[in-house]
């Protein structure tokens, strides 16, 4: 109750700017869909700018449009949310001196279009990360020299570590 309490009080001069330490921690799964939904609510309908400060990697995830990565009271990243997805995607990052012949046996062999061809001339495929073998196995068949096959993408909290400077911060 204190959390809502909190949340209902600093609404009532209607702000424009709603910052919240978080907002969730304590409630029950019930307690913490309500306030997601009132947030939501909040942002959309009275058009508030709403500043969580959080580390429910999760629950973020599923309310935030933008993120700040903030360590040691230095901001250390700023990122959207789809920013943030593509960050986090699993994918398998090839790297040829084809690229252009290896999309063709993406399509053909392995019957995919989801894929990103990157700037840098990379493959982001995004599916078949759980069979590289079949992946690894077609393009070698093809006549194809990979110099780089590797599955990147990472959990939240996985990529939240790395941006602070890895394991050594725990």
């Amino acid at each position: 109750m204190k959390q809502r309490l909190g949340i209902a009080v600093s609404l009532i001069n209607n702000p424009e700017l709603l910052i919240l330490d978080e907002p969730i921690n304590g409630l029950d799964p019930l307690g913490v869909k309500e306030i997601r939904i009132l947030l939501k609510k909040l942002c959309e309908e009275r058009h508030i700018t709403v500043l969580i400060s959080s580390h429910n990697l999760p629950e973020l995830y599923q309310v935030a449009t933008d993120y700040i990565i903030i360590h040691d009271g230095e901001i250390k990243q700023t990122l959207t949310l789809g920013e943030l997805e593509n960050k986090c995607q699993r994918h398998i990052l090839i790297e040829c001196e084809k690229p252009e012949d290896l999309l063709v046996i993406l399509e053909n062999d392995l019957g995919t279009t989801n894929y990103k061809l990157m700037p840098d001339k990379t493959i982001k495929l995004y599916d078949y990360v759980d069979d590289k073998k079949k992946v690894a196995t077609t393009i070698f068949e093809n006549g194809i020299i990979t110099t780089n096959f590797s599955v990147e993408g990472d959990t939240l909290e996985n990529y939240f570590i790395s941006v602070i400077g890895g394991e050594k911060n725990d």
